[in-house]
C-alpha cells in the first residue's frame, strides 16, 4: 500500500518503521544551499513539524523503529524518538563506500562524512532475529538513498513484520510506503538493487564463515 496522506495511514498497524525525515538545517553558505542542500533534492520540514506527526499511532504494541540521522541532526533525533514515544535502545552504521570499495569522501561540518547513524528505538518487546551486525558497507547510491542492504537486513531482523518506509521514495515488495515522492527512485532502485542484495548475502556468507 501507498499513502501520500499520514492520516490515511492505518493505526497499530506496524511491526516495523523506518524513518528518514526530510531534515531541514542550515549550510555554511547560499552556494551550499544552492547546490548540496537537502532542498535541492526533496521537500524538507522543520522540526516541530516532524515531531508533530503522530508516529507512535502507526505503531502495534510491540514495534521497532529505525530513525536514520545525519551527523548533524543527530541530537534532534534522539529527541525526535523520544517525541515520538520510543525508547532508543542501539544504533547501526552505514559506513558509505564508492563503487570501488574505497571509504567516501562526502559532505560535512568540520570533518568530512562517510557513514549516517541508524537510531534503533522500540515500544513494547518486539521479537527479533539475533544474527545482524550493526555495521553495512556499502556504496553510496542517490541523494539520501539508503542501501539496499538496509533493508534486507531489517527483512532478515524481523520476518514475518508488517513495515512502513516513511518518507519513502522507493516501492518494495513486502513494504508499504508514505511519502511525497513515492517511486521517485524506483528506476534508479532497479538498476542496482539485485546486485546489492547479492553483495549484501555474499557479506553475510563471510561474516558467518569468520566469526
Amino acid at each position: 500500500m501507498e499513502y501520500s496522506r499520514f492520516e490515511d495511514i492505518p493505526t497499530g498497524a506496524y511491526d516495523v518503521l523506518v524513518a528518514d525525515p526530510p531534515w531541514r538545517f542550515e549550510t555554511y553558505s547560499e552556494k551550499g544551499k544552492l547546490k548540496k542542500s537537502a532542498e535541492c533534492h526533496y521537500s524538507t520540514m522543520d522540526l516541530l513539524a516532524i515531531a508533530r506527526l503522530p508516529v507512535a499511532s502507526l505503531a502495534a504494541p510491540n514495534c521497532a523503529l529505525f530513525l536514520w540521522a545525519t551527523a548533524p541532526m543527530l541530537r534532534h533525533a534522539f529527541w525526535m524518538m523520544d517525541k515520538w514515544d520510543f525508547e532508543y535502545k542501539t544504533n547501526m552504521v552505514w559506513g558509505k563506500t564508492t563503487k570501488h570499495n574505497k571509504i567516501s569522501f562526502g559532505t560535512g561540518y568540520r570533518i568530512r562524512s562517510s557513514h549516517e547513524q541508524v537510531l534503533i528505538g522500540v515500544r513494547g518487546n518486539p521479537k527479533n532475529t539475533r544474527g545482524e551486525r550493526s555495521l553495512l558497507l556499502e556504496p553510496v547510491r542517490a541523494h539520501s538513498q539508503k542501501p539496499e542492504g538496509f533493508y534486507a537486513m531489517v527483512e532478515r531482523w524481523m520476518p514475518q513484520a508488517r513495515r512502513l518506509d516513511m518518507f519513502g521514495r522507493t516501492r518494495r515488495p513486502g513494504w508499504e510506503i508514505f511519502g511525497d515522492e513515492i517511486g521517485k527512485l524506483d528506476e534508479v532502485n532497479d538498476g542496482d538493487s539485485r546486485g546489492l542484495r547479492l553483495q549484501t548475502q555474499n557479506q553475510q556468507e563471510n561474516w558467518e564463515s569468520h566469526p
